[in-house]
């Protein structure tokens, strides 16, 4: 279940012929919680990009974005702050979600992720990924078979590493 703290699980939702889809409940509710502008008239805002795997979006809540956009303005300029405020600037959409759940993708969006009848959206933690189903189902797949290929505690292994990383 997701909460303020983050966006966990998986769902399938419709998406119809002018782009309008329900975003998951509990990842209307961690955006809700995470908007510092959200109330019931406005809606809660939710940053899409396009992902860096083709055919894919990505989500951000206003939270994250505030903490992305830190970190692009502590940098220096140059190509990489170029790129970054490409990414999240004039390659993103900034959406509103409504109190019952809906919002319209663009038509961009759309045929960038290839979706249409129902897409998939993916909890990663701090954003969630936005796709067709057979990507989420492929993607799924190779999440398996990596963590079969870990073995048994392989996973508390690679989370112990990265703590030790930082």
């Amino acid at each position: 279940m997701s909460g303020s703290t983050g966006f966990y699980g998986s769902y399938r939702n419709k998406i119809d012929a002018k782009g309008r889809v329900s975003i998951p409940a509990d990842f209307r509710t961690t955006l809700q919680r995470q908007d510092p502008d959200y109330s019931s008239d406005t809606g809660a805002r939710v940053l899409i990009t396009y992902g860096l795997k083709p055919d894919m979006l990505v989500a951000y809540s206003m939270q994250e974005l505030a903490g992305i956009r830190a970190t692009i303005d502590a940098m220096d300029y140059g190509e990489d702050r170029d790129l970054m405020e490409q990414i999240f600037g004039s390659e993103s959409f900034m959406l509103t979600v409504d109190d019952s759940g809906r919002t319209v993708f663009p038509q961009a969006l759309r045929d960038a992720a290839g979706l249409e009848g129902e897409v998939a959206f993916a909890g990663k933690v701090s954003s969630f990924e936005i796709m067709r189903t057979a990507l989420a189902d492929e993607i799924e797949a190779e999440t398996r078979a990596r963590k079969r290929a870990l073995g048994p505690g392989g996973a508390a292994a690679l989370l112990n590493a990265g703590r030790r990383r930082t």
